[in-house]
């Protein structure tokens, strides 16, 4: 097993503040979903230490988003499937957060999440 360089802890971590990265897009999500990254990269099906890597690449631009995410899945190894409905669910996370902080409405995130909660319940 390859060694990581001793940069790239570093590195993933001030990605997370750039708002062009997957790092900032995938850690936002994570952050208002209550999750880690560990829980990401399991939902990716990668290591940690690739997660790593993937929070260096620039987020997928709608214009060219399936050839975007494609490149960043190959290079990595991981499922495109995956990394699509992953990057699109940390777009709508997003949305509902700026829609939160715009409108005030405390309950906004929480009512998604409660509602796949029930249907899964029944």
């Amino acid at each position: 097993m390859r060694k990581e360089p001793s940069w790239l802890g570093h590195a993933a971590e001030r990605a997370r503040s750039e708002p062009w990265t997957l790092g900032r897009l995938l850690s936002r999500c994570s952050e208002l979903e209550g999750t880690s990254d560990n829980d990401i990269a399991t939902e990716l099906g990668c290591t940690p230490d690739t997660l790593r890597w993937v929070y260096l690449c620039r987020a997928p631009s709608e214009e060219h988003f399936a050839e975007d995410v494609g490149r960043v899945a190959q290079r990595f190894g991981l499922e495109a499937s995956r990394l699509a409905a992953l990057v699109r669910r940390a777009d709508a996370v997003a949305a509902l957060a700026a829609a939160h902080h715009d409108t005030g409405d405390a309950e906004l995130l929480l009512a998604a999440r409660d509602r796949e909660d029930t249907e899964d319940s029944q």
